[in-house]
């Protein structure tokens, strides 16, 4: 476990190659390249939220105008060679694969004069400024319908030349392969700024402004430059996904979107490397898979944000580093109370929206292997007990850590 945790330390960009070959290779019976594929774009756009609010302590609330940018960077890109004289031909083919490049640049484009604004003001202020360009922007592509394709989107087709090495961008596997070569692309990119000067200057700028101004640095400007970067990676983010549907709308560059960014960014860990990634893996089971099971996905999905925020501000990526230093007996006890907490709420949950539906649904179902009826008092009554005996367990031991005093 140590020589993995230091391999994983210091080589990460080929630990990160090696799981974006393998892990779909193992995994692929169960999982398809779609998935995959969102799961790189969901990795990259965590990492470039993680280059502003972990590394630059920069809170925006309006990150998905730069990924929704690319990604109508992507489509505008596409279409202009569907209409070029390379439309057929191998070329056309290759400069598919650029589609992130471009979809990167259109971002930065964006990001140049709005981070001038943003980034002036840092802290709640930055937030609310980026929140308010970022419901503008999303106004504006609503108005103008001739470029955003208004509420029904503009689409797209990737697949416009001949076969290069057997490459047409038809196969879905095809696209995933882009994905990845793009994620692994954009996070040997921020790596590498990271280890930088500049990186090393925006991380002081994050913790003292004021002594990095007196050094003769200007903040808003190192601010500015990070934001840029991070704008593009986002960018590319989106133009991959729009890759991947063909299709984009001004839902992109919603509220929400930016929302979903910043809340899987720290559910994953804002704080560590590998943060990003796994907040991009909890993206994608959410949004796709936990959402095709029940239509409570959002509640359980807020819950777990709530519950990072208060027992884990590491997010899965501190925990599993470490964050956790307890006994044995102690961690069991953690695991028997989260255990009955969370199968107890969720039967209360499931319970509840079946119940409300029971006109059409009926008064029975089955959670967790077992039958369950909405009209049977019991059957409310013991998740409620076991959820209450779970919140109690974890309540107690947390204040026995606390009088410990760790």
């Amino acid at each position: 476990m140590t020589r993995l945790r230091t391999a994983v330390d210091r080589y990460p960009l080929a630990v990160l190659a090696l799981g974006l070959l393998l892990v779909p290779w193992l995994l692929g019976a169960w999982v398809g390249p779609v998935t995959w594929a969102l799961v790189a774009v969901a990795a990259l756009g965590c990492w470039s939220y993680y280059l502003l609010w972990g590394q630059g302590g920069m809170l925006s609330f309006g990150h998905a105008v730069y990924s929704g940018m690319g990604a109508y960077g992507a489509v505008w890109a596409l279409r202009a060679l569907a209409d070029s004289p390379w439309q057929g031909s191998a070329w056309a083919t290759l400069a598919v694969a650029l589609t992130p490049l471009a979809g990167a640049l259109v971002a930065a484009a964006v990001a140049a004069p709005l981070g001038a604004l943003v980034v002036r003001r840092p802290g709640m202020a930055l937030a609310m400024i980026s929140l308010a360009l970022g419901e503008l922007v999303f106004a504006l592509a609503l108005m103008f319908p001739a470029w955003s394709g208004g509420e029904a989107g503009l689409s797209a087709n990737r697949v416009l030349g001949a076969p290069v090495l057997g490459i047409t961008w038809a196969d879905k596997w095809q696209v995933y392969g882009l994905a990845a070569a793009t994620l692994w692309l954009g996070v040997a990119l921020l790596r590498g700024w990271m280890a930088s000067g500049a990186g090393a200057l925006l991380r002081a700028v994050r913790d003292n402004p004021q002594r990095v101004a007196a050094l003769g640095h200007n903040p808003v400007r190192v601010r500015w430059a990070a934001h840029t970067l991070a704008a593009a990676l986002a960018g590319a983010a989106g133009a991959v996904g729009a890759l991947v549907f063909e299709l984009v709308s001004p839902e992109a560059l919603g509220a929400q979107r930016s929302g979903a960014w910043m809340l899987f960014t720290v559910l994953g860990g804002a704080q560590h490397f590998w943060g990003p990634l796994l907040g991009g893996v909890l993206m994608v089971g959410a949004q796709v898979g936990l959402s095709g099971i029940t239509p409570a996905w959002a509640l359980y999905v807020g819950l777990l944000f709530v519950l990072v925020l208060l027992a884990a501000p590491g997010g899965v990526a501190g925990v599993l580093a470490g964050g956790l230093q307890a006994p044995s007996v102690r961690c069991g006890r953690w695991c028997l109370g989260l255990a009955l907490a969370a199968g107890g709420g969720v039967v209360l949950v499931e319970m509840l929206y079946h119940w409300q539906a029971r006109a059409w649904l009926g008064h029975g179902l089955t959670l967790l292997g077992q039958p369950w009826a909405t009209d049977v008092a019991w059957h409310w009554a013991l998740p409620a007990l076991a959820c209450a005996a779970g919140l109690a367990l974890l309540w107690a031991q947390r204040r026995a850590h606390r009088g410990q005093g760790a």
